[in-house]
């Protein structure tokens, strides 16, 4: 899973600069690959929310009737994006996606490649929920960890962030924040996380200094034993 996700929390002294303990109201989109959903491993469009930090509600897609598919969007959800795909070290593809809300109509707005394809109403969510504290982008692999090994999925290009950074290893660019009034501004990114870095890594957050916003290079090729090294 590639994403991008927004939240807010509940909790009154959070200021930022770290992730809250829950992220009450969260909303995502970005790419998937899920084979004992779709039944391969291409890469498919999905959205996502929910409204208890996904304590019991998690909504994917069209589950639970929340996101509004707009009128003639040119983009279907759980469509594969397989002309998209990206060659390590060869020919590079960029997907553009944003979440922001609309302060006159109370809604949030998902879009993809600059193209709205629909929106969750505010009313949606049973918390105040008018601005994004947390934003998180990169990857994400489920690991039911069968045998006790970990998952041979790769995340991203399949190549760790380190090994030639953005030549080879998925890229996030350009990151930029929205404004209320709909402004791009750039927006400090504080930090990165890896939870498994023998298997998936990234790299520190840098700026260009032709080009705005933040850029990271993340991913990796995973594999059965690939986490042994972070218990030695």
């Amino acid at each position: 899973m590639n994403y991008l996700l927004i939240g807010n929390t509940l909790e009154d002294n959070y200021h930022g600069g770290r992730p809250p303990s829950t992220l009450t109201n969260q909303i995502a989109v970005g790419l998937v690959a899920w084979p004992s959903l779709f039944g391969d491993s291409l890469s498919r469009l999905f959205v996502y929310y929910t409204t208890d930090g996904g304590a019991k509600v998690n909504c994917f897609n069209l589950d639970c009737g929340g996101f509004r598919v707009k009128e003639n969007s040119p983009f279907a959800l759980a469509a594969a994006w397989s002309n998209f795909d990206s060659q390590v070290g060869g020919e590079r593809h960029a997907v553009t996606v944003s979440i922001h809300r609309e302060p006159e109509g109370e809604k949030w707005w998902v879009s993809v490649m600059d193209q709205a394809i629909g929106y969750y109403p505010e009313s949606e969510f049973n918390t105040v929920f008018t601005e994004a504290v947390y934003v998180e982008m990169g990857g994400r692999v489920l690991d039911t960890r069968p045998g006790g090994k970990h998952t041979s999925t790769p995340m991203g290009s399949g190549m760790l962030a380190g090994c030639g950074g953005a030549r080879f290893a998925a890229t996030i660019m350009e990151y930029l924040g929205i404004a209320s009034d709909g402004t791009l501004f750039n927006d400090p990114a504080t930090s990165t996380v890896t939870t498994t870095p023998s298997c998936y890594g990234a790299t520190p957050l840098v700026t260009s200094k032709t080009r705005p916003g933040h850029y990271v290079a993340y991913g990796g090729p995973g594999g059965i034993y690939c986490d042994q090294a972070d218990d030695i």
